[in-house]
């Protein structure tokens, strides 16, 4: 099996790497200062089984994500390079290349609908935003009050860590069952409705709901060495102009897989791509033989 990793960060250098200690033919392209052996250059050959573009955003103003290469790569050369009806897995496609996949027939996969790759995401995501918030503060996460919004894959695995640390944790969420599930592992929990009363004594909040939840009513709550970080997707959770306006310490931390725990991240990312190659491979039609 052949695959073709295009830009990206170094979960995407990883990912190449490791696809060759697999047994793929892997080759890395506009990735030189991950490894230079991953030049800005397109393989003679590109008769590949499957083209990796970056995740989670592929192009952006024109460009392909390329934070590792000494050269640029416009999207417009991408388009004249994939073969029509190839294997890509990317991100969100821009505006150049969105047309371009429907009318050369590529079969587009966004790694991010998988469930394996959201679960195994969780972990470096977590993580890394406990790394975050040490780094932040002049305290330790152990004994704090440690408010987590959402018990999602992320709220779920995050609220855990928090809690082997020593953390004092608080999930908060609006469906019943998420509560009772989060009080069966061994954390306290409250509705979203209730967050007023234990706003004063949260010393690190961690937003995983992509939907408005800190106003400013709840923000103007918080004590000064208050820190909230927001792992959300947009529209995220928390009303950053008012936390501004407050002096509360509120800001997004995206992409944390990529940047905190690249190798890991790269390995998620593998799995999940040979498991998409492998459910296209049964979905291809028979053979049909005819007498």
């Amino acid at each position: 099996m052949r695959m073709l990793v295009v830009g990206g960060d170094k979960r995407s250098g990883y990912l190449a790497r490791q696809a060759e200690e697999r047994g793929w033919q892997a080759q890395g392209a506009w990735l030189d200062a991950f490894d230079p052996a991953y030049a800005c250059a397109w393989p003679q050959d590109l008769v590949f089984d499957v083209f990796v573009l970056p995740y989670p955003h592929c192009e952006r103003d024109g460009m392909i994500q390329t934070p590792l290469a000494t050269r640029p790569l416009p999207a417009r050369d991408v388009a004249a390079r994939v073969p029509a009806g190839a294997l890509v897995i990317t991100g969100s496609l821009g505006d150049v290349l969105q047309g371009v996949a429907q009318a050369r027939g590529w079969r587009v996969h966004n790694p991010g609908w998988e469930e394996g790759f959201a679960v195994g995401n969780a972990v470096p995501s977590a993580e890394g935003a406990i790394s975050v918030a040490m780094a932040s503060s002049d305290t330790c996460i152990h004994d704090s009050c440690c408010l987590v919004l959402g018990y999602g894959r992320l709220g779920r695995v995050l609220a855990r860590m928090l809690r082997g640390l020593g953390a004092r944790a608080c999930v908060a969420a609006r469906k019943p069952k998420d509560r009772a599930w989060a009080r069966a592992e061994g954390h306290d929990a409250c509705d979203m409705a209730a967050l007023a009363p234990r706003m004063a004594q949260t010393r690190f909040i961690f937003n995983t709901v992509p939907a408005p939840v800190l106003d400013e009513g709840l923000l103007a709550l918080l004590g000064r060495e208050a820190v909230i970080i927001d792992l959300s997707s947009a529209p995220h959770g928390v009303d950053f102009e008012a936390a501004a306006r407050l002096g509360v310490r509120a800001w997004i931390e995206a992409s944390l897989p990529g940047r905190y725990a690249p190798q890991y991240a790269g390995c998620v990312l593998l799995d999940v791509v040979e498991e998409i190659v492998a459910d296209e491979a049964q979905a291809k039609p028979p053979a049909l033989f005819l007498p």
